[in-house]
Formats: structure tokens, C-alpha cells, sequence
């Protein structure tokens, strides 16, 4: 099984670093060549074009497997400096699962989720709420589940393939705010994903850093 680490770090939003991990991994960075990048990465370049950098670090998150090589993508968002064991144990989690994240460590309504994202200068001028409010009025249940889609693991297979697709349809259509639309698809596609060890806050295995702009 090959197991390759994905992160993106567009748009100067964070600073690249790199830890080895204890289990053999590739490890794939895509970057719009603005950014300096640390040895053990390999480097891939995306043109951002009229796309606002955030979302351009969305496709890779979405569909790892149109950036890199592997059996099992593990996704870090850039702002994540995992220790040398966290994949290790993110692999543990999986199992034969499709996907595994981290629950939400304080919601379980998108409803809820979009209210506490509206005060949030990454998402000025986004529908969050609108959006919520869609997929509810839609038929979907609110408190279904939330996901914090920080980091995660995720096989590479057809149920997975169409999961990251519509994943990034929805954030192409509505907002960024991803921890929003990805219960609505997880429903859709019939995933319910394995829970990684303890929770995305307060997590020994890796820290979450601030953004290069303090959010």
C-alpha cells in the first residue's frame, strides 16, 4: 500500500514545513511557487489564475489523487505541523475504511457550524448561513454529523472519487467554508467515515498554527 501526505500552501497563507513520519510515506506539497519549500517535500506548482488562493489549496484537498500517486492520501491543511507519528496512527484509524476524520470537537448542526463561521474574516462576503440553510431546507438532517476537515485520511477508491468531487462542487458553488458542505456529501454518496484518534483540538499528535494573516 502506498501512502503519500498531501498539503497545499497557496497564496503565502502559511509556511511550509516538513516532519518526517515514522511509516514510509511519499509526501507531496503544491504551492503556487510563492513560498519557499522544505527538503522532503516534493514540489508541485499550481497557477492560481482568477481563483482566490484559498480555493486553488481546495482541489488538492478534494481530489488528492489529480496531484499525486498513492493507495492512501493523508491530507495536512497548511497550517498543521503534525508530529512523527501522527500518520502512523491516522493509518491505525483508517483500517479498511474509505475515510477517516476528526468529529467536530464542539457541533454536530451545519446550521450551527455556519453561525459560528459568519463572524469569520476568511469567509467576508460568503453564504454560509444560505448555504447551510440550503442542504436543511433541502431534506438534510442537521445534526447528522460535522467533520473537522482539518486533516484526514482517505483511500483512493470509487466511492472516495466521487466524494471528493462533489465535495468541491459544493465549495465551488457556495463557499470555502468545507466543513459546511462535506456532511451534506458524505450523506449523498453513502460514507460514514472512521473517527481518528482523539480530537483536532488539543491533540498531541500535531498543533494547529496560525495562518500567515492571523486567522
Amino acid at each position: 500500500m502506498k501512502v503519500t501526505v498531501v498539503s497545499a500552501v497557496v497564496g503565502r497563507y502559511d509556511e511550509p514545513l516538513f516532519v518526517e513520519q515514522t511509516v514510509p510515506c511519499d509526501y507531496v506539497l503544491i504551492t503556487d511557487g510563492e513560498v519557499s519549500v522544505p527538503s522532503g517535500w516534493t514540489h508541485r506548482t499550481v497557477s492560481a489564475g482568477y481563483f482566490s488562493p484559498r480555493f486553488v489549496a481546495k482541489r488538492p484537498k478534494c481530489e488528492p489523487w489529480k496531484f499525486a500517486d498513492g493507495d492512501v492520501f493523508i491530507w495536512l491543511d497548511g497550517s498543521i505541523e503534525p508530529r512523527a507519528d501522527l500518520v502512523e496512527s491516522m493509518l491505525k484509524c483508517l483500517g479498511d475504511e474509505h475515510f477517516a476524520v476528526y468529529p467536530h470537537p464542539q457541533r454536530t448542526s451545519i446550521i450551527a457550524e455556519a453561525r459560528a463561521s459568519m463572524p469569520l474574516r476568511k469567509y467576508d462576503g460568503q453564504d454560509v448561513m444560505g448555504q447551510a440553510r440550503h442542504y436543511v431546507d433541502s431534506g438534510h438532517p442537521d445534526d447528522w454529523g460535522l467533520w473537522a476537515a482539518g486533516l484526514f485520511a482517505v483511500r483512493d477508491t470509487e466511492k472516495t472519487r466521487v466524494l471528493g468531487r462533489r465535495w468541491l462542487e459544493e465549495i465551488e458553488r457556495w463557499t470555502l467554508q468545507d466543513q459546511i458542505s462535506l456532511p451534506p456529501v458524505l450523506r449523498e454518496v453513502g460514507l460514514w467515515p472512521a473517527s481518528l484518534e482523539g480530537s483536532q483540538l488539543g491533540n498531541p499528535l500535531f498543533r494547529i498554527r496560525k495562518h500567515s494573516d492571523g486567522s
